[in-house]
Formats: C-alpha cells, sequence, structure tokens
C-alpha cells in the first residue's frame, strides 16, 4: 500500500499500481536518518544483503522516480531528519532524481549510495550477481 491509499503489485511478470499512484512510507521507531528506494525489491536486497530484517530509519519506497516530487513534498513535513541515504538506480532517471532530491533538501545530508552498486542499475541486480557468483563458485568446489 502506498502513502495515499494506492497500490503497488509487481512479479517477475507484471508491474502495476492503482490509484493513487504514490510513494509507500515506513515509519521506524527511531528518527533521524531515512532511507529512499526507487523501489520495492531495492529495499528488500538492501535487508538481505545486510542480514537485517528492518533499517535503522525511516523509509521511503518511490515506487516510481515520477513520484520523487510527492515524496521530497513528504520529507519536508518531517521533523528531526539529519541525512536521507539513496538507492536509486544508475541510470539517468536515477540520477536525475537523486539531483532533484539534493537541491531540493539542501538543509539534509544527502549521501547517494548508487555508488556501492556501480556497474549494475540497482541495488537489486547486484544482490543478484552475488546470488550467481556464490553460486558458480559452488558448483567448481
Amino acid at each position: 500500500r502506498n502513502h495515499e491509499g494506492g497500490y503497488s503489485i509487481r512479479n517477475q511478470h507484471v508491474h502495476r499500481t492503482s490509484s493513487p499512484n504514490s510513494f509507500s512510507y515506513l515509519p521506524a521507531k527511531k528518527n533521524g536518518s531515512l532511507y529512499v528506494f526507487e523501489g520495492k525489491f531495492d529495499f528488500l536486497s538492501l535487508l538481505a544483503l545486510e542480514g537485517k530484517e528492518e533499517l535503522n530509519g525511516d523509509i521511503i519506497i518511490l515506487n516510481s522516480v515520477s513520484n520523487t516530487q510527492k515524496a521530497i513534498s513528504f520529507i519536508e513535513s518531517q521533523k528531526n531528519l539529519k541525512q536521507i541515504y539513496t538507492y536509486l538506480d544508475n541510470d539517468k532517471a536515477g540520477k536525475n532524481a537523486e539531483k532533484v532530491i539534493k537541491e531540493a533538501l539542501p538543509q539534509l545530508e544527502v549521501i547517494p549510495m548508487n555508488q556501492s552498486y556501480q556497474g549494475f542499475n540497482d541495488l537489486n541486480d547486484f544482490l543478484l550477481s552475488q546470488k550467481e557468483l556464490t553460486q558458480n563458485h559452488l558448483s567448481y568446489e
């Protein structure tokens, strides 16, 4: 369910959204950090890569970079935020969304994390490549 009451439904064959299309917000018990993901699979990929069940901060899943401005308006209303970690795609749309976030929120430290999966479109692609490397390594032993 997204922030405005619509839904984002996705599997390997279908990616659909119901009206209204918006970002999803997952509040944390602790405030201060915000994690911004382009899609839900990138969020789940970070949890898998870090071996965690939750992150230490609020989470926004854009569900589409077209929701960046809606998310920025919401972020501006949040108090006690200090930094934003962005996990956006390494494509033109992801880099543009990152630029828009940085320019709109100069009072916050925006930390782009996409360099940690440079060479891959997104964090999920990076995770899948790690799985393939592990499977290939195990098959040679």
